[in-house]
């Protein structure tokens, strides 16, 4: 496979090596980080519309978003 050289298609890359398989679903759990606390209230409907399987929770300035899906760089 072949990602954008930046941040997050190092992270593919060092999962590709590792043996990940990108083939199946699995858990993905990752966190979005806020300057300001709390988010605009439609973020959460916007997650939910784009990800209508996720378990969103709130912490102090962050959500921890979680899916049950097949990883990909657009995710």
């Amino acid at each position: 496979m072949n990602w954008p050289n930046d941040a997050d298609g190092d992270v593919m890359r060092r999962l590709q090596r590792g043996g990940f398989s990108f083939d199946r679903e699995t858990e993905i759990d990752f966190n979005i980080d806020f300057d300001q606390w709390p988010p605009d209230s439609s973020l959460i409907g916007i997650l939910q519309n784009e990800l209508p399987s996720a378990k969103v929770s709130a912490h102090d300035d962050y959500l921890l978003v979680k899916v049950r899906a097949r990883l990909t760089y657009a995710l």
